[in-house]
């Protein structure tokens, strides 16, 4: 019984060791691959919103489906990008991402393509990225 007490208490130290590192070897801590946090931000000395997404979501750019045209049920472009907004507001493509200075970035997020559709409507059939300013 006590082999078998002392075998659990070193089980739960490695455990709660592991935790507290983040669970990632060196205690680096684990990013969310849907958003770039205000601190990635700050610490970016990239100039765009644009150059931000590349250098640390560069997953977020990558065109996700081949199809294109307008949708005739809705009446609305498709494109096979993503789609960028800013504070909710619809800009474009990502390329339109250029045109906003790092310095005006809160903090952005990435909407795959039924995500970007409960939050901002049809019309985003390759997900979206949010931009939201400070």
């Amino acid at each position: 019984m006590r082999l078998f007490l002392r075998a659990a208490a070193v089980s739960l130290a490695l455990a709660a060791a592991a935790c507290a590192s983040g669970g990632q070897p060196g205690g680096d801590v684990l990013r969310n691959s849907s958003e770039i946090t205000p601190e990635e931000v700050r610490a970016s000395t990239r100039r765009t919103a644009y150059e931000l997404v590349q250098a640390l979501r560069p997953e977020w750019l990558r065109k996700r489906s081949r199809t294109s045209g307008i949708n005739a049920s809705r009446g609305v472009a498709v494109s096979d990008e993503v789609t960028a907004y800013r504070d909710g507001q619809r800009l474009g493509t990502v390329e339109t991402l250029r045109s906003i200075p790092v310095g005006d970035v809160g903090r952005m997020r990435y909407y795959s393509a039924s995500g970007a559709q409960q939050r901002f409507g049809s019309g985003n059939p390759n997900g979206a990225i949010e931009v939201l300013t400070r």
